[in-house]
């Protein structure tokens, strides 16, 4: 595969999101593998603060489409830049996060330019000098290996978290502007203005200890009992898509690739099976503890502490010893500033 390697950027709020670092990381080790350059498209408008960091983030290029039309998200306008950037630059590999923006525009564009597109990946490596992909399958139980073919250029999404992030050494980098054309293209939808989800007293993506809770709790009215832990700790209370997805915690609780990313000093995961999908959105955790029933829960596999155990007996359990202990209960455990 003698072609260049293309990472795409994910920015939000002028501050590029972790994964476009870990994607960096997998882009620089394949390209210096393969012996080719390694190039990365940022879109949005006011980027001057993104480029300068991705120019000494290890990359050979930074390909900047920079435009007002960009300033908000627009699935058609994206789709049609990106299109438009891979078929100038020319990557045979394009490593783009299952993330907010990568999603939703990998299999657009990989329809757009006749691609092969395999999402959602947890591995990328070469295998006798061909990539083989690495995909989570039955909720992130078994992992499977599958060597790469069809029409190029492929394109490759991985989860957050699941890569690691490497600081690379800085290179020169040369920046290129890539032309933003929109002309006639039909837009069937516009952006009339962003609104953010409702968040309880303690924002989930600023808490410092969360409590989890998954399908395990068994039954609606036992969501007190993770809430009487969580109000213990002085942290937010989380849950899994499944809960979320029944009505039971309102869908700003969900955790996880589809919900909100968090990286908490603490996260306790109480009866979560540990998808792939979920776990991908707690890795930045500084601290996991999982606790289940089943022994072989995907979970235990990211946590750093695991009680095997009915989390009915221990959540309750654990909320009266942080009640007695003075060191915890009156210390105020607040959202990250």
């Amino acid at each position: 595969m003698p072609g260049d390697i293309l990472v795409l950027a994910e920015q939000r709020d002028k501050e590029l999101d972790n994964i476009t670092y870990e994607l960096l990381a997998k882009g620089r080790e394949l390209a210096d593998r393969l012996g080719v350059k390694l190039k990365v498209l940022i879109l949005g408008h006011g980027l001057d603060s993104q480029v300068s960091a991705l120019t000494g983030s290890g990359v050979d290029s930074v390909l900047v489409a920079d435009d007002a039309v960009l300033k908000d998200y627009h699935p058609t306008v994206y789709r049609q830049v990106i299109s438009n950037a891979i078929k100038d630059a020319r990557p045979e590999l394009i490593i783009i996060g299952h993330f907010f923006l990568g999603i939703e525009m990998g299999p657009a564009v990989a329809t757009n330019l006749g691609a092969t597109l395999l999402s959602n990946c947890v591995d990328l490596e070469l295998s006798d000098s061909k990539l083989v992909v690495t995909h989570p399958t039955y909720s992130g139980t078994v992992h499977v290996k599958m060597e790469i073919s069809g029409p190029l250029p492929y394109i490759i999404s991985f989860e957050k978290g699941v890569l690691p992030r490497n600081i690379l050494p800085a290179r020169p980098a040369s920046v290129l502007h890539v032309p933003v054309l929109t002309d006639g293209l039909e837009l069937l939808s516009r952006v009339i203005g962003l609104r953010e989800a409702a968040v309880g007293e303690i924002n989930l993506t600023k808490a410092d200890v969360i409590v989890s809770l998954g399908r395990g709790i068994g039954d609606r009215e036992n969501i007190q009992v993770g809430k009487d832990l969580a109000a213990a700790l002085g942290g937010a209370i989380g849950c899994s898509r499944h809960l979320s997805d029944s009505g039971w915690l309102p869908p700003e609780c969900h955790v996880g690739m589809e919900g909100k990313t968090v990286a908490p000093r603490v996260y306790i995961a109480c009866g979560i099976s540990g998808a792939s999908h979920h776990v991908g959105g707690i890795r930045d955790s500084d601290l996991i503890i999982a606790i289940n029933t089943d022994p072989n829960a995907p979970i235990f596999n990211v946590a750093h502490y695991g009680v095997i155990g009915d989390v009915l007996e221990i959540m309750p359990a654990l909320t009266e010893a942080v009640r007695k202990s003075p060191k915890i209960s009156d210390r105020s455990v607040k959202s990250k500033e």
